[in-house]
This record gives C-alpha cells, sequence and structure tokens, in this order.
C-alpha cells in the first residue's frame, strides 16, 4: 500500500492530467482524502468518483487531449 502522501500525489497528479484542476482547486479537504485512503481506495477510483460527484468536465470531453 502507498503512504498517505503518494496517494495524494498520485490523486492530485491524475485530476491534474484528466481535469486540469489540483486537490485544492477542488475544494478536497485533508479528512475526505485520509478518509478514502484508510477506506482503501485507489486514486483512480477516488478522483473518477469525485468527478462523477461534482460533474467535472474532463479534458477529453472538451478535445484538450
Amino acid at each position: 500500500m502507498n503512504t498517505f502522501e503518494e496517494w495524494v500525489q498520485t490523486s492530485e497528479n491524475l485530476l491534474k492530467r484528466n481535469y486540469c484542476l489540483t486537490l485544492a482547486d477542488a475544494g478536497f479537504e485533508q479528512s475526505g482524502l485520509e478518509s478514502a485512503w484508510r477506506n482503501g481506495e485507489r486514486p483512480f477510483d477516488f478522483v473518477r468518483r469525485m468527478a462523477l460527484k461534482f460533474d467535472l468536465t474532463s479534458k477529453a470531453d472538451l478535445w484538450l487531449l
């Protein structure tokens, strides 16, 4: 299992790559990140779940790839 810091960095990279956002931009709080990490949620699944929850538009949807 990754450390919490590695998990956060991977999540951040995925969010930046796919949605042009940082975790801070998206308003994710430390407690929510820690909860997802402790529950064993993979960074990819976390970012996807949050994107669906908050209806984020991906770069692919905007043809920016």
